[in-house]
């Protein structure tokens, strides 16, 4: 450990930089430049769309997320970046951004959204992590969080500290704890300036508390669908509220804008149509994770028979198949 962590620490400390925050204009710690931000970014944005099952063939579909998404990030604290959106047909109710501005929403969560107003909330809401560099911050707390717990583990290997593994082991509980928290500041960040993107791009405001309200309803009945979308993006009714107030403060000219159905509910009427068997794919597919084969094809049998022109869910069933005859 010795050998390994002192220098690794040293090295790293080299490379400390700082940039000003776009969102915050603050000086911050920055060990990922701009640069390196685009190119890891566009580097993990295929894998990132190939492990979501690839884009939803309907271009009418990813026509309207493209312009919906390059609205509010042309309104955003860094309109230049070379933003990418792309409806992914993952089930699970999902968005998420990487580094750079590349972006996916899920046909789950896009077949569960009433409006295009909703639309724009969501994807304002990645534009604020990207916007405020969230994932760029993330970066900088992993990497200081592992130089300092193997910093501290050397030290106690060296003074050869007696239960220093039982030490370390608190050192990174205790970093995982402090990291999660700040993942909930980020989210309340990210959702005051999705709403202020969405208003910007001249959206209505309650786009936004209509898709928590609908989030957190689906987190009571079913939460298997939001195992994702928890993980990188905490729901809680504190973030409901706090939006409501915000919009609740915003100029009456602004609260009156009227939220608009269509033409977004024509658009993805093909998605909402076919979400029951894409429901049950997804129910297939974590089965099948969790080594329940014979309950995962029968979860796939039923997809595959609601949505047969679905070649997705064709091959995942044929994968079940293959799987309960081995």
């Amino acid at each position: 450990m010795r050998g390994i962590a002192l220098p690794f620490l040293a090295v790293a400390l080299l490379g400390v930089g700082c940039a000003t925050n776009p969102v915050t204009g603050k000086t911050e710690l920055d060990l990922l430049g701009e640069s390196e931000e685009l190119a890891l970014g566009a580097q993990l944005y295929p894998l990132y769309i190939q492990d979501s099952l690839g884009p939803i063939d309907d271009q009418g579909l990813q026509a309207a997320v493209a312009r919906v998404g390059k609205a509010v990030a042309g309104v955003s604290h860094r309109p230049a970046l070379p933003y990418a959106f792309v409806a992914v047909n993952e089930p699970a109710v999902n968005a998420f951004a990487l580094p750079g501005g590349k972006m996916c929403i899920t046909r789950g969560l896009l077949a569960r959204l009433e409006s295009e107003d909703g639309l724009a909330a969501v994807l304002g809401h990645e534009v604020g992590h990207v916007a405020a560099r969230h994932a760029v911050a993330a970066y900088n707390r992993q990497m200081i969080a592992t130089f300092l717990v193997l910093g501290g583990a050397a030290v106690l290997e060296a003074k050869e500290v007696q239960g220093r593994e039982l030490v370390t082991l608190g050192a990174v509980v205790g970093a995982q704890l402090a990291l999660a928290h700040y993942s909930r500041e980020q989210e309340r960040q990210s959702d005051r300036l999705g709403l202020d993107y969405a208003v910007a791009a001249g959206y209505s405001p309650h786009g936004m508390v209509e898709t928590q309200r609908v989030l957190l309803s689906l987190q009571r009945i079913q939460p298997g669908l939001l195992d994702r979308l928890f993980a990188s993006h905490p729901l809680s009714q504190e973030r409901l509220a706090a939006v409501e107030a915000a919009v609740a403060a915003l100029p009456p000219e602004i609260r009156q804008r009227a939220v608009q159905t269509e033409p977004f509910r024509g658009v993805t009427a093909s998605l909402r149509a076919r979400q029951g068997a894409w429901d049950l794919a997804h129910q297939g597919r974590l089965l099948l994770q969790d080594g329940r084969k014979h309950e995962a094809l029968t979860s796939l049998g039923r997809a595959s028979q609601q949505a047969a022109e679905e070649g997705i869910i064709r091959t995942l069933h044929a994968v079940a198949l293959s799987e309960n005859q081995r």
